[in-house]
């Protein structure tokens, strides 16, 4: 009889860290892109994901404009200390707005925090000529916080805000995606794109998390010509090309539980 022992593979120790809850239908516009983005034949195919999603995370546009407002980094970090403990080995935010906290939060986390701000100003001006103007929708907070200003201007991209009437558009949009009344926000969204194309723009971040969900729903040839830059796509890209190299790692990694006897006879 001839004996030999099946190779025993090992579950996961490295994974691609996702802190969601900011708010719970962008954690899961997030996760559905990385997925559709894969080049995956199987299930083992697939990059190996945690998420942690507290939605008691206090509002992230208030914590920065309000003095007297709780503060969401004790949240932000407990989020990041249980990913990590769990072998999260990088942590995506699934939230423009507190990138603005991303100073504090790398200094407090043992891996590599992505910076979705900076990974979208790249891809923009990758795809954009020099000098193009691109427009800003995002919560009061990243908008009041310069956060995609800076580093657009920095790679010499000027940008534009909405309208005080445009910027009550994507408020209304947010809050609603937030709501689940997806056809409200969509309106309201299509609404702000426009007021910024009429202000001259040539490209939109839709730089925050819940605005991308409304794509589906706008008819976008309203605004044909008009690029539509969504950086939860692009930080899905950058979560897959990092996990690709963790689930090949993983791979590698394998056990004999019992004797290795391969090939070996015993008549």
């Amino acid at each position: 009889m001839i004996l030999s022992e099946r190779i025993q593979k090992t579950p996961s120790s490295e994974f691609v860290g996702i802190l969601g809850g900011m708010g719970p239908l962008a954690t899961i516009d997030l996760l559905k892109k990385i997925v559709l983005q894969t080049d995956a034949a199987c299930d083992q195919d697939h990059i190996p994901i945690l998420v942690f999603a507290d939605p008691a995370t206090p509002d992230r546009t208030s914590a920065l404009l309000q003095a007297e407002a709780p503060s969401c980094i004790p949240f932000i970090l407990n989020g990041i200390e249980r990913l990590t403990a769990s072998g999260a080995c990088v942590i995506a935010i699934a939230c423009n707005t507190a990138h603005y906290w991303l100073p504090e939060i790398t200094q407090n986390c043992s891996v590599p925090v992505l910076n979705m701000i900076e990974l979208t100003s790249k891809r923009a001006q990758e795809v954009l000529p020099a000098g193009s103007t691109v427009g800003i929708l995002a919560t009061q907070g990243t908008i009041s916080a310069g956060l995609y200003q800076r580093e657009l201007m920095d790679r010499g991209l000027p940008t534009i805000e909405p309208s005080r009437e445009g910027q009550a558009n994507v408020t209304r949009a947010i809050e609603a995606v937030k709501r689940n009344e997806l056809v409200e926000g969509a309106f309201a969204l299509q609404s702000a794109i426009v007021d910024l194309r009429d202000a001259g723009a040539n490209a939109v971040v839709l730089a925050c998390t819940e605005l991308p969900i409304l794509l589906e729903l706008i008819d976008t040839t309203a605004f044909a010509g008009l690029l539509l830059i969504d950086p939860t796509n692009i930080l899905a890209s950058e979560c897959i090309r990092l996990g690709n190299a963790f689930r090949e790692r993983n791979r590698c990694r394998s056990s004999f539980p019992g004797p290795h006897l391969f090939g070996a006879s015993n008549e």
